[in-house]
């Protein structure tokens, strides 16, 4: 099927012949100039003129006379039209920002619409006016209003005069926004440059007000030509809104020839098919796979493009697709704004901008530590700077880093010192970068890195015009909207990538098919609210305003859209279309409404629909992971050698998976500051505290009383050791410590309950131990196992002997109740009771006289008070709990257990657990794609 664009080629060489220099071809993009050419010269044998080509914004352009400016320009020149406009009250840079995108895109809708601007914004300000009144006194009548009802109908009064005022002074300098273009244009078209020309307009589509003003005036000439490019299938379709803007054409400009129209759609298709995946990289991938069933021929000689929806997979389908693919060419280009230089340069902003909340201008650790982790802070130091640097503010438990930490690594001899400066002002920040280019270009140029300096140059090139203009515009801007305007400067501008754009796949966005045909097709992210788009529009104008005026909508948004696809896919002989079929992350699932059309109004050929499995894309993989357990005899000996403890025991039972990978393969979650008191340095807290004031020997209640005071101010002076450089603790660590304090003092005041107790029954409390470390060996078919442990407390409470684990977390009675040994072996939620009862083992190897008293183990839970001293206990019936004695059976049965657990180690395989709920919080949770 002959392409649209050839078809023009051959009528311009029927109807010029070999000579073109007279013609002007307006096209809507730079690509489909390079398709139209690439034709005409395979259709001639020898040289000719060709004509000279246009896109449309640059046809606009050259007749307005005026140049268009990039959006950060045009910014900085609206806030100074708003500082002059005196109706309107001052407001910072900042805050400006925050609305000016919404002003400049109304701008360029009003003039490009051409509308009357005093018109719109007189009816708008009354509209608004009943938006900001309640029901009851809506009327404009109203005598009274408040100062802030007044503010809001002044701003909109004084948006026609900023307009005004804008629209001036660009005009002034020469310059304009696309829209203010676009009005000039229809104003001065008469004076054009190319009366005396032939202007051929071709695949056009959706024409603002002044387009048709501009194409009107050359067609009265009698000097244009339109030419468009459709299909019955939506054209005609009354109700399709892929045809409604050529439908509103043929009204105006009856005369046109719409013979050019065809009939593709009444044609079958090779192959149709839809295709949901499960989630964006699978879209990828399957994108690879269809590919790779295309021939040689097709994949050479661009006939096959691949149509990114969601520009945001353009990284994950180029390291996907198959070595099949020789060459290929890439028409949208990366944005900076998702670069990884970008990222850096993000960091460094962030870094500077959060030390503005710190009265003495520290560095938060988190952010420092999030740079010199980036790689290009690694690509400009020595990656063992970095780890040192790392391991120094870990070891100190730095939180806020000034100076003199920089200085004891000697920061000042590293290639990026610079960063590390204080900002003052925006200037410092630019200054600061253009230095970090320097240092990177130096660096890439030699390492031969061609793409990453092309993305410095980018960076650079866009610095350069910020510094221009903030040296022209004389602005008060705070340093904290330095990332506000970097990402606003940064928006649209994109690191090209380099291709033969007429050989091999094309790989682009929808609007960059335009006039463009493919044999092969493939659209990614067909979406509902990714293609078309959600309802939604950037604007101040109310969408019933925008309609009587004829402004577009999200209507007209989502009828171009139609027509871009429905255009692309119209000659195409095998078309897949993918979407997302996952329904998380905002992401609601839903294929495009386009497909559901074609699925209900498409006859010509069938349609598959299918469901993208390839491998690895199973959210739960229906086998478990295992490791075998071969060859890890030395490890398992060393790690029996250096001690297993309660910990380890109950983290096989857990899952034997994550047992393996921290105890023999030793793979450890990095170490990491302690920012904020958690549940782990509370409890070291609480422990040290306690075995410092209680003495060994019989616990008296005067020592608790005299004590209790300097035990909770120790408390307090731990914490600020740990968490406070200034002796000052604040915000959460407060309240961490506060509510610590109160964890201790109600034990405190349960320990006295208890003396009192003891003391009415006569029954001394004397303390046997206390952060005593038990060891015992074990041999299990010939592996010593060093079995230990630390055990809190052990004491005597007359004849009673208590092992003693103090919890600074929450311990229920039922925690401590089993019903049968082995249930400590299957039900990990039993490790409480198992730790309790391997302390126990622990005490009476050591101590086997003591077998001969009655021997209880059990939690003090700090926060569970309540429960006083929670004794593990066995169940022998429904309603028959009783405390656990440690005799000497129950010894041999706690033996029994680690035998058990200690002989799986050694010879049964590693294997993920099967509940799921386990590997919520797993640290490995990654490694085994749970």
């Amino acid at each position: 099927m002959k392409p649209f664009l050839q078809k023009i080629g051959d009528r311009l060489l029927d109807k010029f012949s070999n000579n073109m220099h007279n013609v002007i071809l307006v096209l809507p993009s730079k690509r489909s100039e390079l398709f139209l050419k690439h034709y005409i010269s395979k259709a001639v044998d020898g040289s000719i003129f060709l004509p000279k080509f246009y896109t449309i914004e640059e046809f606009l352009e050259s007749v307005s006379g005026l140049h268009i400016l990039d959006n950060i320009s045009l910014t900085f020149r609206l806030y100074n039209s708003y500082l002059k406009t005196p109706s309107l009250k001052n407001i910072n840079f900042e805050d400006f920002l925050n609305w000016s995108n919404l002003i400049l895109y109304d701008f360029n809708d009003i003039e490009r619409s051409l509308v009357n601007s005093k018109d719109i914004y007189t009816n708008l300000k009354n509209v608004k006016e009943l938006d900001s009144w309640g029901v009851k006194d809506w009327s404009f009548s109203n005598d009274s209003t408040s100062d802030s009802q007044k503010k809001f109908i002044n701003f909109y009064e004084s948006l026609y005069a900023l307009h005004t005022n804008f629209n001036h002074s660009l005009l002034a300098e020469g310059v304009a926004y696309q829209g203010l273009s676009y009005r000039i244009a229809s104003e001065k078209v008469y004076k054009s440059k190319f009366s005396d020309k032939k202007i051929w307009f071709v695949g056009l589509n959706a024409l603002t007000k002044s387009e048709e003003s501009v194409i009107n005036y050359f067609k009265e000439k009698n000097i244009a030509r339109i030419f468009w490019d459709a299909d019955v299938f939506y054209f005609q379709n009354k109700l399709h809104e892929a045809g409604s803007f050529l439908r509103e054409q043929r009204k105006r400009w009856s005369d046109i020839d719409f013979k050019w129209v065809g009939d593709f759609f009444s044609k079958e298709k090779e192959k149709f098919q839809i295709i949901a995946c499960p989630n964006n990289i699978s879209q990828a991938r399957a994108t690879a796979q269809i590919i790779s069933d295309f021939s040689h021929h097709d994949l050479k000689n661009s006939n096959t493009a691949i149509i990114l929806s969601d520009e945001s997979l353009l990284l994950p389908v180029l390291n996907n697709l198959p070595e099949s693919v020789k060459q290929l060419n890439v028409t949208m280009g990366n944005p900076l704004i998702k670069s990884s230089l970008f990222d850096f340069l993000d960091l460094v902003i962030t870094m500077q901008t959060n030390s503005l909340d710190y009265k003495n201008r520290n560095f938060y650790y988190k952010d420092v530590i999030n740079l010199i982790e980036h790689p290009y802070f690694i690509k400009l130091n020595k990656q063992e700077f970095c780890v040192e640097f790392k391991k120094y503010i870990t070891k100190n438990n730095i939180i806020h880093i000034n100076t003199d930490d920089f200085s004891n690594l000697n920061f000042s001899q590293t290639s990026t010192n610079f960063l590390f400066y204080f900002w003052k002002d925006i200037s410092d920040g630019i200054n600061c970068f253009e230095g970090l280019f320097l240092s990177l270009e130096k660096i890439l140029i030699d390492r031969n890195a061609i793409y990453e300096s092309e993305i410095v140059k980018a960076f650079s090139k866009n610095i350069f015009i910020l510094k221009e203009l903030i040296e022209d515009f004389n602005f008060d801007i705070k340093l904290k909207t330095f990332r506000q305007i970097f990402k606003q400067l940064l928006f649209n501008e994109v690191t090209p990538f380099k291709g033969e754009p007429l050989k091999g796949v094309q790989l682009m966005g929808l609007l960059e098919t335009r006039t463009l045909d493919f044999k092969n097709i493939i659209v990614l992210s067909v979406n509902e609210g990714v293609l078309p788009k959600a309802k939604s529009m950037d604007s101040l104008i109310p969408y019933d305003l925008r309609r009587y005026y004829n402004l577009p909508t999200y209507s007209e948004r989502d009828a171009l859209f139609a027509y871009h696809f429905y255009r692309l896919i119209q000659r195409a002989s095998n078309i897949s279309l993918l979407y997302n079929s996952e329904m998380k992350n905002f992401n609601s699932g839903e294929k495009s409404r386009y497909i559901t059309q074609l699925l209900s109004e498409y006859q010509s050929s069938e349609m598959e629909h299918l469901v993208y499995k390839g491998e690895g894309f199973d959210s739960i993989s229906p086998s478990r992971l295992i490791i075998k357990n071969v060859g890890l005899e030395s490890k398992i000996k060393q790690w029996a050698l250096n001690g297993v403890s309660p910990s380890a025991i109950s983290k096989y039972i857990n899952c034997p998976i994550s047992f393996y990978y921290y105890y023999l393969a030793n793979i450890r979650v990095e170490e990491t500051l302690n920012e904020y008191a958690d549940a782990s340095s509370v409890g070291s807290i609480i422990h040290s505290t306690l075995d410092q004031f209680y003495n060994l020997g019989v616990l008296e209640k005067k020592h608790l009383i005299e004590n209790k005071s300097l035990i909770l101010n120790e408390i307090e002076k731990q914490f600020k050791n740990q968490f406070s450089k200034d002796n000052n603790i604040k915000g959460k660590n407060y309240l961490l410590l506060e509510a610590t304090k109160k964890l201790v003092s109600d034990f405190l005041n349960l320990e006295l309950k208890l003396l009192n107790k003891s003391n009415m029954d006569k029954v001394i409390v004397e303390i046997l131990a206390k952060e005593k470390e038990l060891n015992y060996n074990l041999l299990i078919d010939e592996i010593n196992f060093n079995i230990k442990g630390l055990v809190d407390r052990i004491d005597r409470v007359g004849d009673l002997y208590r092992i003693i684990d103090y919890k600074t977390g929450l311990v229920q009675s039922s925690d401590l109740v089993f019903d049968d040994f082995n249930d400590l072996i299957k039900n990990p939620k039993k490790n409480k009771s198992l730790q309790l009862l391997i302390y126990s083992y622990l005490y009476l190897k050591s101590n086997p006289n003591t077998l001969k008293q009655q021997v209880v183990a059990g939690n003090f839970s700090f926060r569970n008070i309540k429960e006083e001293f929670i004794v593990v206990s066995k169940r022998i019936s429904s309603r028959d709990i009783r405390p656990l004695n440690i005799n000497q059976q129950n010894l041999i049965e706690i033996e029994n257990i680690l035998k058990s657990i200690l002989k799986s180690i050694i010879y049964d395989d590693f294997q993920q657990t099967e509940d799921f709920s386990r590997c919520e919080w797993c640290e490995y949770k990654q490694i085994c794609k749970r």
